[in-house]
C-alpha cells in the first residue's frame, strides 16, 4: 500500500477489516492500533462482521476457527476503547453495509460467484441455496445479537 501511495498519491485507497476475535484482540492488547494503521498507509477503513457459510454446526466452526467470530463482551470492550474513548473508529458508519463493494466475487464449490447489489439483499441466497443444511452464521459466536444493534445501541447512549 506505501507503494502505491508514493507512486500514486492522489489515489484514494479504502481497506475493508474482518472484525474477528483475533483483530479485536489484537486491538485491545495494543498489539494493532488503528489510527496509526490509517496513518502510515494513507487509508480509509471500514469494518465487516465476520460471515461463515460452510458450517452446519457453528460449534464445529467455532473449534475450527477459534479466533474469527468475536465474542459479546470483547466486542463490547472494542467498542467502548475505539469508538467511544480513543474515537478510532466512526460508530455511525462502523459495520455498514453501504461502505463496502456492491459487487463480490468468491469461490464456491470450486467456481467463481459473483453477486452483485450485495448492499441490498440477503448474502445467503448465493452460498447456500443450492446447499439447504448450510447456512449463514454473522456476527458474534456467542449471541444472535447482530453486531450493528449493539453499535447502535451505543450510539443511542453516547449520542456519538
Amino acid at each position: 500500500m506505501l507503494t502505491l501511495h508514493n507512486k500514486y498519491p492522489n489515489i484514494k485507497v479504502h481497506t475493508e477489516i474482518i472484525v474477528t476475535q483475533e483483530f479485536i484482540e489484537n486491538v485491545l492488547e495494543h498489539k494493532f492500533n488503528i489510527a496509526q494503521f490509517k496513518t502510515k498507509y494513507h487509508t480509509f477503513v471500514d469494518y465487516m462482521e465476520p460471515n461463515v457459510y460452510f458450517y452446519k454446526n457453528m460449534q464445529r466452526c467455532a473449534n475450527n476457527l477459534d479466533k474469527f467470530m468475536p465474542n459479546k463482551s470483547d466486542f463490547i470492550k472494542f467498542i467502548i476503547q475505539e469508538g467511544i474513548k480513543s474515537n478510532n473508529i466512526n460508530l455511525q458508519t462502523f459495520l455498514s453495509n453501504t461502505l463496502r463493494s456492491n459487487t463480490i466475487i468468491m469461490p464456491f464449490n470450486g467456481i467463481f460467484k459473483i453477486k452483485t447489489n450485495r448492499r441490498n439483499s440477503v448474502e445467503e441466497d448465493l452460498f447456500t441455496k443450492n446447499e439447504p443444511d448450510f447456512k449463514v452464521k454473522s456476527g458474534l459466536k456467542d449471541s444472535n445479537i447482530e453486531m450493528r444493534k449493539i453499535v447502535e445501541e451505543f450510539l443511542t447512549i453516547h449520542g456519538n
